[in-house]
């Protein structure tokens, strides 16, 4: 009787311990997004707003964006020139 317990206990055990080892690389791959996540945020916040006068034909703007520990940089140029 006690032996069939062991038994039955030692696959839970081992059935446990498998979905710990899955959690954990699930929790890691949760990781791994949500940094791609930051430095998308970081990159789009980089982006600067652009105004282009009426009697202007181009401009250039640029800016930096900082999400989390992300740092982005962002770049804008407007040309309406003929």
């Amino acid at each position: 009787m006690n032996r069939r317990e062991i038994t039955r206990n030692s696959i839970k055990i081992d059935q446990a311990f498998a979905r710990i080892d899955a959690n954990t690389a699930a929790i890691d791959g949760n990781r791994q997004r949500i940094s791609d996540i930051e430095e998308g945020l970081a990159a789009v916040a980089a982006l600067p707003d652009m105004f282009l006068d009426h009697d202007d034909t181009i401009a250039a703007s640029g800016g930096v964006g900082i999400y989390g520990d992300q740092v982005g940089f962002g770049a804008t140029l407007a040309d309406k020139r003929k």
